[in-house]
Parts: structure tokens; sequence; C-alpha cells
């Protein structure tokens, strides 16, 4: 969701006696500063939103992914290349001026995360065949992240088609190993994939993005475990045709090679040439 954050009300939607909730809130504007002004929802394709109700709500923009015009009528998105959910987990919300690019706030940096440490030592464990400790430390994390018992979720109630309260999930959510013991359709492992030990470590991966997704690891993740050419053509729909395997080293800077010297020496453009990582 994006929040409005310009004060003035000129040109901005205001209630009508059509959508007003009361009567009092005719003319008044239908979103108010810090107020939600826009929402993604984030539906499944088997309960799309209709129309009226889109129409219905109060934001300057909402945008579902699957909604339906007329019902049984085609299922359509809103979302596209220009239009999507973006990442605001480290964002600071207090910035020290109100100008578009100000870089400067209050919100301390992320050096290390808790659950970071679980995923190593996850990690570890069963790259030494000991699964069920490795789980042991993957179930920490997805029972701290699961819903307890009688815990309202609106998003579940309202767009996924749950109840408005919700069971303790933490064992209907805990890992077990047919994750990766078996090709589990809900970790959707590359075709190459065939073995317990090379599904396990994509198991992993898996388990990282949902954690640490937009935490800047994902580079790193994928080239210590050799996965990042497989993964990134299964995955990435919009990769350049040109990807190759020699991409997942990076080119080393023109001016970092004419920095260096060799017996005192500026390189030469065949030392430079051996210097420089593969493909480049």
């Amino acid at each position: 969701m994006f929040y409005r954050n310009v004060a003035s009300n000129n040109g901005l939607p205001v209630f009508t006696s059509a959508n007003a909730p009361s009567p009092e809130l005719v003319g008044l504007p239908r979103v108010m500063l810090g107020d939600t002004a826009t929402l993604f929802i984030v539906n499944p394709i088997n309960n799309p939103l209709s129309s009226s109700q889109i129409s219905a709500m109060r934001y300057y923009s909402v945008f579902a992914r699957y909604k339906q015009t007329t019902s049984g009528g085609t299922i359509t998105s809103d979302y596209n290349n220009n239009k999507y959910l973006s990442m605001i987990k480290f964002s600071d919300p207090i910035r020290l001026t109100n100008t578009n690019n100000e870089a400067r706030g209050i919100r301390n940096g992320t050096y290390a995360r808790l659950a970071e440490t679980y995923l190593i030592i996850a990690e570890a464990y069963g790259r030494k065949g000991d699964y069920t400790t490795a789980l042991s430390y993957v179930n920490i994390l997805r029972n701290r992240a699961a819903y307890k018992a009688n815990e309202a979720s609106p998003q579940i109630w309202k767009f996924m088609g749950g109840s408005n309260t919700l069971d303790n999930t933490e064992m209907q959510n805990a890992a077990t190993p047919l994750l990766f013991t078996t090709n589990a359709p809900s970790e959707m492992y590359p075709p190459s994939v065939t073995s317990t030990t090379s599904r396990f470590i994509h198991f992993m991966l898996n388990e990282r993005t949902r954690e640490l997704c937009g935490e800047f690891f994902r580079w790193e993740d994928l080239v210590r475990t050799e996965t990042l050419f497989d993964r990134t053509k299964l995955y990435n729909a919009d990769i350049s045709p040109s990807f190759a395997m020699y991409h997942k080293r990076r080119p080393i800077p023109y001016l970092q090679m004419i920095a260096q010297q060799i017996d005192g020496r500026a390189m030469t453009p065949e030392q430079m040439a051996q210097y420089q990582n593969p493909g480049y």
C-alpha cells in the first residue's frame, strides 16, 4: 500500500452521495494525509475481485492481482511491469526533510539478523546430512512467523477466502523432509535438481527467499551455491537471452585494472585480458 503524503486537497477525489459511508462525509476527501491512498491486493485466481468491489473502496487506486468485470467473465490482472508491489522492508518512515531525494533518516541500519543465523546453522547441518537438526532450526523461524490461535487476518478474510480468525498454524506450516526428499510441488525445483542433497540446497535457497527477501543476500546465495544460471533462467522471465554461465562473476572494472602494476609497470592490453574474468 502507498500512503497519501500531500497536504493540499486541491484536485483530489472527495466522497459523493453515491459512495460516502455516511452523509456527513459527502464533500470531504476520500483519503486524508497519512491514510492509505493506493492499495495492491494479493488475491488468488480462484477468488478474483469484482469491479463493484473495487469501485466501492475509498482508495484513489486499487490494483488487484486478479479481478473480474462480471461473474463468470474473463479474469484479468492489474499487475504488470509498471504496476507491482514494491519492497519497503527497511524503509525509513521519517526523513530529515520532505524533499523527494532526501536520503537522511533516523532508522538504524541492520547489520545482522538472528533469523539468518538460524538459516546458516540449518544449511550447515543439512549439508552434513543431519536433516532433522537442520529442520529444527528452520521451524523455529516458521513457528515465529505462523498465525497464532484466533489471530485476525483481514488479508485472508477479505481476499484469500478464509475465515475472519485463524487457527494456530505452527504445525501446519512446519517444514518436513518431504519438502526435499521428494519433488515437492510447493518448492518448484529446477528440472535438473533430482537428488535429496541438491534439493535440500534449493529448499534452503527457497527458505532464505521467504525469510530474507529484499535484504541483499540473493546474489551471494546464488553464486556460492552455483545455482545462479539455472535459477535465474527458470524464474526470471525478463532475463536477457544473452545471459550466460560466466555472468556468475562480475566484470573487473577497467579503472581497477589500469591501477594495477606488474613488475612496476602498467599492465599491457594482453595482461588485462588475462586479468579480466572470463567472458568479458
